[in-house]
């Protein structure tokens, strides 16, 4: 009986410590109606809300509609301008990209948009251990700040049940970003991205106040709006720094790498920061918390491959074919290299290019100028080494008399001969004891200086001098 209650409290007290999975019905694919109800339980107690699927899968080239060029109005040329969406941003995944839109106490100090978000007395604002400013409703709940795109406004609820017909009320409106891990995130929405900064729109005529793009087609018009045409992110977060974007992203594991967390869901609230809601019990007041482990199962959405404004009919791949021979894996694993022009990077890569160029130009530099160090040597001792031979030569003429060939003659090509006796200066072509002795020092001394490179260094100095000048 005592063994009997025993299995009993261990059972009972094992129960509790289970966890559940939590479905999730995203896995990621493209959805012919990207809004719908996940199920996911909702972090605030009798609040409606709207959930909008990303598909993560998908990088921003395979959704479409992003910058391929840009130019600036007559007033925003000073501003830098807005860019054709990079290489590197076109292969990632859609919604990995996240940037800063300024902080807090800039926004604030420009009285920007807190008429429309609540009374600044209802709220307070913080920054965090990572830079991000946190701010607080009136029950204590935290929310990170960010811009949202036009896309998460265009539920079926849209202005119905506390939420707005369109972006245009959705300033302080509270939301929550899901990753698929089951990370919930909350934000409260400061800002709305215009619909001509983001994917799939033609803004050719934006006026002369804007950027004016040239976007690439729009693969699937149900994404339309989804992120921004030139820097491909969805949140565009408030925090001190630019450094405020790194540390969220490592804080919740978010990239476009094998392991990385993406944005499974973006579920819009019909409330506000104003409203203070109150939230449901397990949620906590910090800025995020975990729905626990989660099963990512089918969202009935497609593999992506086929968009609604592509061609219906595909062709069979070879391999599909009846009677083809086993597809060869000889080109498995390939990468396709892209060669792109310069005005296709972004800031960060032309600086790295033109240090890469800067690099190969300066090894090139270096290159010649050995080359030019070696041949110099090689001269020296060439001076050298015929200074030698041509002391050998007049020995061997001077106890020559048995051969009739002169040794220094054959070393001179036939423009000197050697006389052990004494010669005036007004011989000339014949070297006695003295020339030679002069001779071979000159040489000797000449060849030494360039072996040594002092010779080569006053060149150097000598081009340098003129090439200054020249320029």
């Amino acid at each position: 009986m005592k063994r009997l209650l025993i299995l009993v409290l261990v059972f009972l007290f094992l129960c509790p410590m289970s966890v559940q999975a939590i479905d999730m019905d995203n896995d990621g694919s493209i959805r012919e109606n990207p809004y719908g109800d996940s199920k996911l339980p909702s972090c605030y107690e009798g609040v409606e809300y709207a959930d909008c699927y990303i598909p993560y899968k998908s990088t921003c080239a395979d959704i479409g509609g992003f910058a391929t060029s840009a130019s600036n109005a007559a007033h925003q040329v000073s501003t830098g301008g807005g860019t054709a969406m990079s290489l590197v941003v076109q292969n990632s995944k859609v919604g990995t990209t996240i940037m800063r839109e300024t902080s807090y106490s800039y926004a604030a100090g420009k009285g920007w948009k807190l008429v429309r978000m609540s009374n600044p007395s209802n709220f307070s604002v913080t920054t965090d251990d990572i830079s991000m400013n946190v701010i607080s409703d009136a029950n204590g709940n935290q929310y990170y700040m960010t811009a949202v795109q036009p896309f998460f406004f265009r539920h079926d609820k849209a202005g119905q049940g506390g939420f707005p017909a369109n972006e245009s009320g959705g300033f302080g409106q509270i939301l929550d970003v899901i990753l698929t891990d089951g990370t919930c995130i909350h934000f409260v929405c400061f800002d709305i991205n215009a619909a001509q900064h983001t994917n799939g729109v033609d803004n050719s005529g934006a006026g002369a106040f804007d950027y004016v793009y040239v976007n690439s087609k729009l693969n699937y018009s149900q994404y339309n709006n989804l992120f921004s045409t030139q820097n491909g992110n969805f949140l565009e977060i408030f925090g001190e720094g630019n450094a405020a974007t790194v540390n969220f992203r490592n804080k919740y594991n978010i990239g476009t790498d094998e392991g990385k967390n993406q944005i499974a869901y973006y579920r819009m609230y019909g409330t506000y920061l104003k409203d203070s809601p109150k939230r449901a019990d397990g949620v906590g007041t910090e800025v995020s918390f975990s729905y626990g482990n989660v099963n990512i199962s089918s969202s009935g959405g497609t593999n992506g491959e086929d968009g609604d404004e592509t061609m219906t009919f595909k062709l069979p791949k070879e391999e599909e074919l009846v009677g083809m021979p086993e597809k060869s894996k000889l080109m498995d694993g390939t990468v396709t290299i892209n060669a792109v022009d310069r005005g296709s990077l972004n800031s960060k890569e032309q600086f790295d290019v033109s240090n890469l160029a800067d690099d190969l130009a300066t090894n090139t530099a270096w290159k010649f100028a050995e080359n030019a160090r070696v041949a110099v040597c090689f001269v020296g001792m060439f001076l050298i080494f015929y200074s030698v031979f041509l002391i050998l030569a007049s020995l061997f003429d001077t106890v020559n008399t048995f051969i009739e060939v002169s040794m220094v003659g054959v070393f001179t090509m036939g423009m000197l001969e050697y006389s052990p006796e004494a010669v005036g200066r007004e011989i000339t072509g014949v070297l006695d004891k003295s020339k030679l002795i002069k001779v071979s020092i000159v040489l000797v001394g000449v060849g030494l200086l360039l072996v040594s490179g002092g010779l080569f260094t006053w060149l150097s100095r000598f081009v340098i001098f003129v090439w200054d000048i020249i320029i």
